[in-house]
């Protein structure tokens, strides 16, 4: 192999040098690791002159590599063992490895190359390594498109690789900071939310309306996550509110009624003692204004048209909307979209801004689909999708599941029972029922299992399940859904659609098939 000393003249140096630098400034203004990681995959692709790279990140706490990918705009994640291949050779010993010819050598694993179609020849691979000397994960390249890997590739990937570990780790730390941060709103609106059951889930729909239209708006990405913010955190002010005014289900006199509205400037002081980023600084002010009024009639402010953020009048129209449909408020029958729709225009310049309520219509910001990732166990993983109103009303026309009556909701309610492992089983089959439910076994034609989101009673959801022998999509009915003991994130039960019996059966043998330790999430089939 060529030495450095024996590299390319010092003008192809310099200019390998240079490129390096361009990317790596390419690499501090990345904030997203799929995107991160994109920049340095192309970077090392095209310094060290090869066919394809990759980069494979450590995931201590399962045992695996992760890597993260964009393809036509749909983010994927691929993980393996750490103890697997070359990737994991060099990640255990902190080693150089560079090989001319894959397949003589015992480490490399070539069932990759079979799924893929891809055909390995020279390999060059090198840990990620951090300022504090920990390996976060390797970089790899393949196929040198003119020879193979010299000395003064490894010498280039190694300048590469340092600069790339700084900002993954970097990265990761930002993202961990953003998930702490999101937590941290996600359970304060949670527990706020959880002081009165009939607005359990509002926030988090609130929040998802209010992306759409502020997308659809033209919002940049950091107004969108202003918006996001001042959406989960909006009712905040109501833990001010005393219990006898916020939960009396009568008529409030005008006296409780001023209380209600109270919680507008309750919301604004507390989220003011909060000390927000700069590009958070307006949410306060966004968050508190959500009863604000184009006409200049709303609280706790009384604002008139463009006085009025563009982010507190989308939380305006976004607030009212799920206040109307909401399928969990036992006083009431959810509203039809279409009512909804038409309460929101005839407010159009009065309660509400004209532009954003057309633009709400006319972009349908209303058809929010709702998706939560769920990792079961290191092979097992569930994405739930809540599907959109007018999915819903398709597979209602379709399966013929008709709305629960709220009564016999809580006839049901009261056949829940406590498992001894603190779960909950339902059983369909106890006397009793009222009238509209079907009484009949679902054994092992369902699942129970954790989730961060509320999702409605009968409400559909679709279901993927990927594991090594499965990747199906399933549609489910929630039947149940309740907040955990803990109080942070519910245990939902699913009742199967339209799923197979040997797919059934291969989900089943296989969830039966894991130990206590391998479970990451308790689930158990209904």
């Amino acid at each position: 192999m060529t030495e450095f000393s024996e590299a390319p003249d010092i003008e192809k140096q310099v200019s390998d040098l240079h490129e390096i630098l361009e990317i790596t400034q390419a690499m501090a203004g990345e904030k997203r690791l799929d995107r991160l990681l994109k920049v340095i995959m192309e970077g090392a692709t095209r310094v060290l002159g090869a066919d394809v790279s990759s980069i494979f990140l450590c995931d201590h706490d399962t045992g695996e590599f992760y890597s993260r990918f964009i393809q036509q705009a749909v983010v994927s994640e691929i993980r393996f063992p750490l103890d697997k291949g070359i990737a994991g050779y060099v990640a255990k010993t902190g080693e150089t490895v560079n090989i001319e010819d894959a397949y003589k050598d015992d480490r490399f694993n070539p069932d990759i190359d079979k799924n893929t179609g891809y055909r390995t020849r020279s390999i060059l691979c090198m840990p990620l390594v951090t300022l504090d000397k920990e390996i976060i994960g390797v970089t790899q390249v393949l196929n040198k498109k003119q020879g193979w890997f010299t000395a003064y590739d490894e010498k280039l990937l190694g300048v590469f690789s340092n600069n790339a570990a700084v900002s993954i780790d970097n990265t990761l730390l930002h993202e961990e900071n953003i998930r702490l941060f999101k937590s941290l709103i996600s359970t304060s609106s949670k527990t706020i939310d959880a002081r009165d059951p009939v607005t359990a889930g509002h926030s988090q729909r609130v929040a998802l309306y209010a992306e759409q239209l502020g997308r659809a708006a033209g919002l940049d990405s950091l107004a969108l996550n202003e918006l996001e913010v001042a959406s989960w955190l909006h009712d905040i002010g109501k833990i001010g509110v005393r219990d006898d005014v916020l939960l009396k289900t009568g008529r409030l006199t005008d006296q409780e009624y001023k209380k209600i509205q109270e919680h507008a400037t309750y919301t604004s002081e507390i989220l003011e003692q909060i000390h927000f980023s700069r590009e958070l600084k307006a949410v306060p002010f966004i968050a508190s204004a959500h009863h604000e009024r184009i006409d200049g009639k709303g609280y706790p402010y009384g604002l008139v048209g463009e006085k009025l953020p563009l982010a507190a009048r989308i939380l305006a129209i976004v607030d009212v909307y799920d206040a109307l449909t909401a399928y969990d408020r036992p006083y009431k029958k959810a509203m039809s979209v279409e009512k909804a729709l038409s309460i929101l225009e005839e407010g159009r310049g009065t309660q509400f801004d004209a532009a954003l309520v057309d633009l709400f219509i006319s972009r349908r910001c209303f058809n929010i689909e709702r998706r939560q990732y769920q990792r079961i166990s290191v092979d097992l993983t569930f994405e739930i999708v809540f599907l959109s109103n007018d999915d819903q009303i398709k597979c209602v026309e379709k399966y013929g599941f008709p709305k629960v009556d709220d009564d016999v909701l809580e006839s049901a309610d009261a056949n829940v029972e406590e498992d001894v492992d603190g779960g909950t089983a339902w059983d369909v089959n106890a006397p009793g029922k009222a009238k509209g439910i079907r009484v009949r076994d679902i054994s092992a034609s369902g699942l129970k299992f954790e989730t961060g989101y509320y999702f409605p009673i009968n409400n559909f959801v679709s279901l993927k399940v990927v594991i090594k022998s499965i990747d199906l999509t399933v549609l489910c009915r929630v039947i149940r859904i309740r907040r955990r003991p803990a109080g942070t994130g519910y245990i939902m039960g699913v009742e199967f659609v339209n799923m197979k019996i040997d797919e059934r059966e291969k989900l089943l043998n296989y969830i039966k098939s894991l130990s206590a330790e391998e479970l990451q999430t308790p689930i158990r089939f209904l």
